[in-house]
């Protein structure tokens, strides 16, 4: 087994290979596919064949990005996809200051040590 040799390597977290919540991949996933230059028209009809919930979770996030890309040819971005029920579509949107953090796991903001052989 590979891992009974493994050097452990001080500050990498163990499970640093994992994928992560599954519901931070959906939400990244969505609006990475809602914000890209896909025609208009095929997002649209997803945005609202999109459940509620995930809306209301991703709305904030795609906001901006789909404002300036339908600005540009003419198009209201909050006709084509409004804000769903309880989200204030003019709240601003966190500026993540917080702590850095990925799939649960707080990173550090010092270079890890790399031990050599």
């Amino acid at each position: 087994e590979f891992e009974k040799d493994a050097i452990p390597t001080p500050g990498a977290p163990k499970d640093r290979m994992s994928m992560g919540p599954f519901e931070e991949k959906l939400h990244g996933t969505y609006v990475s596919v809602m914000t890209s230059r896909r025609p208009v028209d095929l997002r649209v009809r997803v945005w609202h064949a999109t459940p509620l919930k995930l809306r209301q979770q991703v709305y904030l996030r795609m906001r901006d990005p789909l404002d300036e890309q339908l600005a540009a040819i003419g198009i209201s971005a909050r006709r084509a996809f409004p804000p769903p029920e309880g989200i204030d579509p003019d709240a601003p949107v966190s500026d993540g200051s917080g702590p850095t953090r990925m799939h649960g796991v707080e990173r550090k903001k010092q270079p890890a040590e790399i031990q050599r052989q």
